[in-house]
């Protein structure tokens, strides 16, 4: 299992509530399931880029929280030949 940073956890926990969002409804509009956002929430996961592209979308992120969200995904595998 990858584990999160504390850090990436509290910013998104902290940009869904600041939008008034439930897990619910963020999760559906990232189209990732409820449960694997708490995890992502809770430090437990690590977004894929694809995810944490799409978590910067959903929640309008810029700057610092962005980059904090980028810097902590899991890298898409490299299509080595």
């Amino acid at each position: 299992m990858r584990h999160g940073s504390p850090r990436l956890g509290v910013i998104l926990e902290t940009a869904r509530l600041s939008r008034g969002m439930s897990v619910r409804s963020a999760a559906k509009a990232a189209g990732i399931s409820a449960p694997f956002l708490l995890r992502l929430e809770q430090a437990q996961r690590r977004p894929s880029a694809a995810v944490a592209a799409e978590l910067s979308r959903v929640y309008r992120l810029s700057g610092y929280e962005a980059d904090i969200l980028e810097a902590e995904s899991v890298p898409r595998a490299s299509g080595a030949g």
